[in-house]
């Protein structure tokens, strides 16, 4: 495989079991995005995100996900989200051959496109969240638009 830019681009924020996530979309070249092959990555990580708010508690709930074709076109969703105080936990979600969304840890992880986003989000949780006042709104229209 050979390194070739995507283009990153925000879309807008959604709530979802009781998060606010930020999402993101990374196209390869000549492929196009069709956010509807995501949505439904969306819904199969629901229950993921309702275990991590009842572990969580009363913290924030910032998180953010980045949804795009893998090189080969099939649908891949990188969910994360902050707990904690300062972990960023990390799940990949990729739609298999027969249409569901799958977790498979020994399979499937965030790719170099992905790093950009995270090393982002990253950055932009250190100047918003772990400051003495927190600023959440602020951190959620801090977005991410970029060719890498």
């Amino acid at each position: 495989m050979t390194y070739v830019s995507r283009p990153i681009s925000a879309l807008p924020f959604r709530r979802l079991a009781g998060f606010e996530l930020k999402i993101y979309r990374i196209t390869p070249q000549n492929q196009t995005f069709d956010w509807d092959a995501f949505s439904g990555g969306l819904k199969a990580a629901q229950p993921m995100l309702q275990q991590a708010a009842q572990a969580l508690g009363e913290q924030q709930r910032l998180g953010f996900a980045i949804a795009h074709p893998s090189s080969t076109g099939q649908p891949y969703l990188t969910l994360a989200w902050w707990g904690n105080g300062n972990e960023l936990f990390i799940r990949v979600l990729v739609m298999n051959e027969k249409g569901k969304w799958v977790e498979d840890r020994d399979r499937h992880s965030f790719c170099v496109w992905d790093l950009e986003v995270i090393w982002f989000e990253r950055n932009a949780f250190l100047e918003c969240m772990l400051q003495p006042q927190p600023e959440a709104e602020r951190y959620l229209r801090l977005q991410l638009h970029k060719n890498v």
